[in-house]
């Protein structure tokens, strides 16, 4: 599914690794995990856009939200737990 912000498509995206909503999103794929954001500041008189590429890009339509880097429970890296110290024990 491709949205298009200048096609009036209008969604919250937000990156699961920073844990941060992304802003200047103009567009996105979920296909290719591409999409391409605002240069700014403006080169010139044109806006530039910028392609991003990601691991995976999830678009939930109904509730107008977008997730970058989702993490899968199913792969078994997700489910890994990382040893070392921890501040509980």
């Amino acid at each position: 599914m491709i949205l298009d912000a200048r096609r009036g498509a209008r969604a919250d995206v937000y990156d699961a690794k920073t844990c941060r909503m992304v802003k200047n999103v103009v567009w996105l794929n979920d296909e290719t995990a591409q999409w391409g954001r605002y240069v700014l500041p403006p080169l010139g008189r044109e806006l530039a856009i910028e392609v991003v590429q990601e691991e995976r890009i999830t678009i939930y339509p109904s509730r107008r939200l977008v997730i970058f880097n989702e993490f899968d429970d199913s792969e078994p890296a997700a489910r890994q737990e990382t040893t070392g110290d921890h501040a509980w024990g």
